[in-house]
């Protein structure tokens, strides 16, 4: 329940970054924060529960999806595509700020992509 927690709290702060992307510097500062956090929860996650390993349990549900953990193997297709997602803000962010105005509407369009994934991440981590 804690994760969960801590998973909600990064992710509203997502939703402030992303509401401050008319300032730039501070909404790529916020996002470099929440994506390190992103990955710090996912490294503790997998390493420090007392339960098997998140990557083990994930395994084991993909290959024998049952209906009593469907809402898990929709988790854990939220947090694979969260991981994905973060690599194609984070790139295409990356080229805006290199003068690349061009990438601006594409990194737009995929930040509403990214925080509807975001979301369903949130959501389904509380049903597991």
């Amino acid at each position: 329940m804690p994760y969960d927690i801590i998973n909600a709290a990064i992710f509203l702060l997502i939703l402030v970054a992303a509401a401050l992307h008319h300032q730039r510097l501070r909404h790529v500062k916020l996002m470099k924060l929440c994506f390190v956090l992103d990955l710090a929860l996912l490294i503790a996650v997998e390493f420090l529960r007392d339960k098997p390993s998140a990557v083990a349990k994930a395994i084991g549900t993909m290959t024998h999806v049952e209906r009593n953990n469907m809402v898990l193997a929709i988790h854990i297709a939220f947090s694979v595509l969260v991981l994905v997602l973060w690599v194609v803000q984070l790139v295409r962010g990356s080229q805006v700020l290199r003068g690349n105005a061009s990438m601006l509407p594409s990194h737009a369009r995929w930040a509403k992509y990214f925080l509807l994934v975001r979301a369903g991440n949130v959501i389904t981590a509380f049903m597991v």
